[in-house]
């Protein structure tokens, strides 16, 4: 028998259906298990489905997975399900690439019960109840093959298995007609003559392999193995298999070595050596004595040298190889709980001693039988003394077992001869110091007790002791024999240097001199070289010069398990194996590296106990809550193969729906413009320790630092602006090795308004409107400087003209008696001045460039001199826009407006004068009637004031246009456009 550990997956962890048809592994190491509700693909993280429920890309046409078969030029896998079309998955995509939906008959295999296929080079061959085709691939055509179909309708045939051997024959595996062999021309089938086959009816045929020149049958009649030689002409020879795989419904069979089968019955599953004819079962650890039965489907997986199994209660995988942890789960012995083991002691390479809380009992390693030996004590030690008798120190006494003479394979419990010296008292650790003595501490607070069993003395040394004073001993946690003969005794707050010989001591109590704090708790120590390590708990790992000085302390931070060490074992002076509270690490002393282990990796648990630990030649036993682990040293391996990482898919979300895109060797990835997340996803397949695969990442673009993300093996981009972003992930396994890096480059599209073109336009547009700006600023600056100008020019003509009057008038005034109408002069002449200037500034505000402010300005103009005159004066404006009016013309408009009502005023003899401004869009109208006397426009001869008119309005690009005739009044109008 051989014990496995059986990893179980079922529906709880996404299986599509926990009836397992087919288990095949592809060149990614992913697993892909057909099922009765359709096929999963299984990359060690988890499940995904392909099934008729599924989207286009993943849909199957069909449920039941009846058979799978790998096809490695084309890097597909081909799945047939019962009733449905045959579809090729791209294993790469893990997309549909083809479907075969009906025969060389054109024929549906919807309508055909089609059972099994297979890939010879370029053909797939499909099998089933009356049924037999060979696809071409390349040319996606069926081959003929009219002449084997002939000879197969002669009777009614039921193929469930089709295999090819490397002679370019097809082998059929015909239920109700036997084994047949198409011949490597495909034209004639040959009959293979099995008397066995022969004597039973309705022989079933669940399984075949080829393995070098022997096929391996699974039928309801046994095994059946067929040498086929070792050419097309060779003879077929029937070979004989073991009793115990005849007559027996086997199921089904994989290769594990060119030697080396696994066979599943209806009961069992048996490892089968092809030389030696040795069958081996195998037993579930779990439940012992248990045989593992029900098994439908195996496979195995080279990348952990796993073994998959697939029955109608789920998936399971398994190790076959020598572990380097071997657990020994002990929870339950004949009713009795066990809460924590406390020591053990091998006895041979088969058997273990156990004490426990509550028992002491033998396990037999191979069968892993249990004979309890006592219940009624706690067995704290287990040792052998200096006679090599087996000594117990329980809660009772010190005792020691003998074998039964009647019964050699039990033992008897006994009282030790020298239990008087050794009683009240409850040992936890021992050294055979020599042939003669053996040193004991204990657990009840009362020293040391060095036992020389020569002359059968017992010396105790105590902190308390008369004649035997040992300062600072009292209660003791282990005990070290080193290299000069000195045994160190461990307590909580020093470690102590004795020598039993000489019976000389020294206590050292151990300073960190970083923060100056005394380290207590010293659980184990052992030496290598110069140095000591010591087992703390809460302060880890502690190593330290022959002088206790501290050369460093190895904690978590550097990858231990727990700071809460309990034993230390030395494996040849390379490496320490500790127990902690939380799992076992082992140090590699040259490299000063971690490896961490957990129930995950093999272990009985993750707990350990403080004492329970033993090592002999090439195994260490350690213990704890729940059972023991044995540990194969020769085993621990000092390298350890990099974990694979591939590209899993890439979620893309938009608003218009998600985007999922797969490819297990893309490189780079653009991501369209209308994602709002993106998703990468990847994995490094590691089957045995999923939960310990770390991964961490990194982008250089927005950050030069690695972010770890655990045992997350997806990223979440959100909020990425455009651009080109280089992704690097590393997925690190349990034992601390980096993968290498997966790179990818990722092109994040830009929005429409990101584009270097819409920027560059955005550019040109700012550098446009900037331009345009400035241009307008300046030809505004340049207007107000022509105004300006113009208002200069106007001061000097008018202002300074009525100045140089008043000038005059002044003179003339002083020098003449009769002033009085100089003095009028001069005061009409500062009115005039003041209106002028007045009117200059109402130009300059901008607040008064409104129609309805010019006509404003006019009307106080004008009705002050028609009133004078007794003149009726109408003001009226007609605006259906409110842009504001340029000064220039706000001014010119007004000084025409001023000259025409002055000379309606001075020349016209009317009764009204009617202004109206009129303004729509961008036209602006001015229009001044009188009812005077008129004019005829022919006759008239042109002053200063028409001309000045005219002038006005040709400087603003306006028309001037007077209508007038004797008798009826003048209509002036100007006009024109405001851009």
């Amino acid at each position: 028998m051989k014990f496995v550990k059986l990893n179980e997956f079922n529906l709880n962890h996404g299986l599509a259906s926990n009836h397992i048809t087919k288990i095949v592994t592809d060149r990614y190491d992913h697993i892909w298990v057909g099922t009765q509700e359709g096929l999963n693909l299984f990359d060690g993280k988890e499940f995904r489905t392909f099934s008729n429920q599924s989207q286009s890309k993943h849909n199957i046409q069909g449920s039941l997975v009846q058979d799978l078969v790998m096809d490695t030029v084309r890097s597909l896998i081909w799945v047939q399900t019962a009733y449905a079309s045959i579809s090729a998955i791209d294993i790469t995509s893990r997309t549909i690439s083809k479907s075969i939906i009906l025969d060389h008959k054109q024929k549906s295999f919807a309508e055909q019960w089609v059972r099994c296929i297979d890939v010879q080079g370029d053909v797939l061959w499909i099998g089933g109840l009356d049924a037999l085709s060979a696809y071409h691939i390349p040319t996606d055509s069926f081959l003929r093959i009219e002449k084997i179909e002939k000879q197969l309708e002669t009777t009614k045939y039921n193929i469930s298995k089709i295999l090819h051997d490397d002679y370019n024959r097809v082998w059929l595996f015909n239920e109700g007609n036997g084994i047949q062999l198409i011949n490597d021309s495909r034209d004639t089938i040959i009959p293979i003559n099995i008397q066995k086959l022969k004597e039973k009816q309705n022989v079933l045929f669940r399984d075949a392999i080829i393995v070098k020149n022997n096929i391996f049958v699974a039928s309801t009649i046994g095994l059946i193995h067929l040498n086929i030689g070792e050419s097309s002409s060779s003879t077929i020879k029937i070979i004989d298999s073991p009793d115990v795989l005849s007559d027996i419904e086997v199921r089904a069979i994989e290769p594990i070595s060119n030697n080396q089968l696994l066979i599943s019955t209806s009961q069992a599953i048996f490892m089968y050596h092809l030389i030696t004819k040795k069958v081996t079962q195998l037993i579930d650890e779990k439940v012992k004595g248990n045989s593992i039965s029900g098994i439908f489907e195996i496979s195995s997986n080279p990348l952990d040298n796993l073994i998959w199994v697939g029955t109608q209660s789920g998936l399971s995988s398994f190790a076959l190889t020598d572990k380097t942890f071997s657990p020994y789960p002990l929870l339950y012995i004949k009713n009795l709980k066990l809460s924590t083991l406390y020591s053990l002691l091998p006895t041979s390479k088969r058997e273990v001693l156990v004490g426990s809380n509550n028992s002491l009992f033998s396990v037999d390693l191979i069968t892993q039988n249990i004979d309890v030996l006592d219940t009624t004590n706690t067995n704290l030690l287990l040792f052998r003394d200096n006679s090599e008798d087996i000594v117990i120190s329980n809660s009772n006494q010190i005792s020691r077992l003998k074998r039964a003479n009647a019964t050699p394979n039990k033992y008897l419990i006994e009282e030790h001869p020298y239990n008087h010296g050794l009683k009240d008292d409850f040992f936890n650790s021992t050294i055979n110091y020599n042939d003669s003595i053996l040193i004991l501490s204990s657990v009840l607070q009362k020293g040391l007790t060095v036992w020389n069993t020569r002359c059968n003395s017992f010396t105790t040394y105590h902190q308390d002791s008369i004649g035997s004073e040992v300062n600072g001993l009292r209660k003791i946690n282990n005990l070290f024999k080193n290299r000069d003969k000195n045994v160190l005794i461990l307590t909580d707050n020093s470690i102590v240097q004795f020598n039993p010989l000489n019976q000389t001591n020294r206590t050292y109590v151990i300073h960190n001199s970083k923060n100056s704090e005394t380290l207590t708790n010293f659980m184990d120590i052992t030496e290598v070289g110069s140095s000591y390590f010591i087992g703390s708990y809460g302060d880890g790992l502690i190593e330290t010069d022959r002088e206790f000085n501290i050369k460093r302390i190895h904690t978590t931070k550097d990858g231990l398990s727990n700071n809460c060490v309990y034993r230390i074992f030395n494996i040849e002076n390379k490496k320490l194996l500790m127990t902690t509270n939380n799992g076992l690490s082992i140090l590699d002393l040259k490299s000063k590296k971690i490896k961490t282990y957990y129930e995950g990796d093999g272990l009985h648990g993750n707990g350990f106990e403080q004492l329970c630990g033993y090592q002999k030649d090439n195994k260490i036993y350690v213990g704890g809550p729940g059972g023991f682990t044995i540990v194969n040293t020769d085993l621990l391996s000092d390298s350890s193969v990099a974990p694979i990482l591939y590209p899993t898919g890439i979620t893309i979300n938009t608003h218009e729906g998600e985007i999922d895109s797969t490819h297990l060797e893309m490189s780079s990835f653009t991501i369209p413009n209308n994602a709002f997340k993106t998703t990468l996803k990847f994995v490094s397949p590691d089957y045995k320790n999923p939960d310990r695969m770390k991964y961490r990442y990194k982008i250089d673009e927005l950050s030069k630092e690695w972010v770890e993300l655990g045992n997350q093996n997806f990223v979440d981009l959100i909020g990425v602006n455009p651009g080109k972003y280089h992704f690097e992930v590393i997925a690190t396994n349990s034992e601390g090795t980096d993968s290498k890096p997966l790179k990818m480059t990722l092109d994040f599209l830009p929005k429409w308004y990101q584009t270097t073109w819409f920027k560059l336009l955005l550019l040109l547009l700012v550098a446009g409107l900037v331009y345009w700006v400035q241009r307008y600023r300046m030809i505004q600056i340049k207007k107000q400087q022509t105004i300006r100008k113009e208002i200069a020019n106007d001061l000097h003509d008018d202002i300074g003209s009525t100045l140089n009057s008043l000038k005059i008038f002044a003179h003339l005034a002083q020098s003449d008696k009769n002033n009085k109408s100089h003095i009028e002069q001069i005061e009409e002449s500062i009115s005039e001045a003041t209106v002028g200037l007045r009117d200059m500034i109402w130009v300059l505000e901008d607040e008064q460039d409104s129609v309805y402010e010019i006509m404003e300005r006019i009307k106080k103009f004008a009705s002050p001199i028609c009133m004078a005159h007794d003149i009726e004066f109408v003001g009226t404006v007609n605006a259906t826009s409110e842009k504001p009016i340029p000064k220039k013309i706000k001014r010119n408009i007004f000084l025409v407006a001023k000259e025409c009502i002055n000379n309606s005023v001075k020349y016209a003899e009317c009764s009204r004068i009617e202004v109206v401004l009129a303004y729509s869009k961008s036209k602006l109208q001015l229009t001044i009637e009188d009812n005077g006397k008129g004019f005829d426009c022919d006759e008239i001869t042109k002053g200063k004031g028409l001309d000045s008119m005219e002038y006005r309005a040709n400087q603003v690009e306006f028309n001037c246009d007077i209508q007038s005739r004797v008798g009826s009044g003048t209509i002036t109008t100007m006009q024109g456009t405001i851009g």
